[in-house]
């Protein structure tokens, strides 16, 4: 009884945020920011107190703020069809055969969004990517967002970009069969030797490419383009993939992962047009 009266509350007051950040008035938008971090913060408390009794409410906790999370995400007019089944995971193959990292062992994921964006499919997720170290421990290679989006490019092999900032982490491990094409300061790209990446990627994507921000929540971008398929692997910081828990909500690194994903996947479904 207790668990359904704090949810119709949390409902009302998210409802009434998203109105308030819906406005173009600035007052309206910083009105709803702090209502919603206000909600948050309630909810955390709440659920710090009753996590242990009461399990299962901390497993809707958590589907509720992806949920809230979401919808604020996927905002743009041209998401459509936009779907999140909680239970749906992204399966370690896919990962794998990315060829990004080597010697993965396991992936854990969660948040499986999958929809389109002006009429093109993509899946996003939160992801986190293991290798096995020594034989004995796993040892995360890559934790941040992971974006899969078709092309309609025909070449044998794949593509490497990276796009990284001054502290560059989870960077790619499976390059052995590939050269170092360009090797510049925030851009390395790794290619198939017999395969000419310019005419694939083209000037004008790297050239948008470069306008990303690495910045702030968000450690360094890894996209890797096979003939049909592109995956984007953005790396951020805890501040954006642990669910706030015990401590209060903050708008910006959400804020800023929401216009990077935007960027990408306008910038991936120019390829190969």
């Amino acid at each position: 009884m207790m668990s359904s009266i704090v949810t119709i509350i949390v409902v009302a007051l998210v409802v009434l945020a998203f109105f308030l950040m819906a406005n173009e008035g600035e007052a309206f938008k910083y009105a709803g920011y702090a209502v919603a971090g206000v909600t948050l913060l309630g909810m955390v408390i709440y659920y710090i107190i009753n996590k242990n009794r009461f399990p299962d409410e901390t497993k809707k906790y958590i589907s509720f703020i992806h949920v809230q999370f979401n919808s604020f995400v996927f905002e743009d007019k041209k998401y459509e069809k936009i779907e999140m089944e909680p239970r749906d995971k992204i399966d370690t193959g896919e990962i794998a055969v990315d060829r990004i990292y080597k010697d993965i062992s396991q992936t854990g994921s969660r948040n499986v969004i999958r929809g389109t964006y002006d009429k093109n499919t993509f899946v996003s997720s939160d992801l986190a990517v293991y290798t096995r170290k020594d034989k004995k421990q796993d040892v995360a290679c890559f934790v941040g967002k992971y974006l899969s989006i078709p092309n309609n490019i025909t070449f044998s092999g794949r593509i490497i970009i990276t796009l990284k900032g001054e502290k560059p982490m989870d960077l790619p491990t499976d390059l052995e069969d590939l050269e170092n094409v360009i090797d510049e300061e925030k851009l390395i790209i790794h290619a198939p030797k017999d395969v000419d990446y310019k005419t694939i990627v083209g000037e004008k994507f790297l050239k948008n490419l470069k306008k990303i921000e690495i910045k702030d929540f968000l450690i360094n971008i890894n996209i890797v383009i096979w003939g049909g398929h592109t995956a984007v692997y953005l790396s951020y910081t805890d501040e954006l993939m642990t669910v706030p828990f015990e401590n209060p909500f903050n708008e910006l690194p959400l804020t800023q992962f929401k216009d990077n994903q935007l960027q990408l996947i306008k910038l991936v479904n120019q390829l190969g047009k």
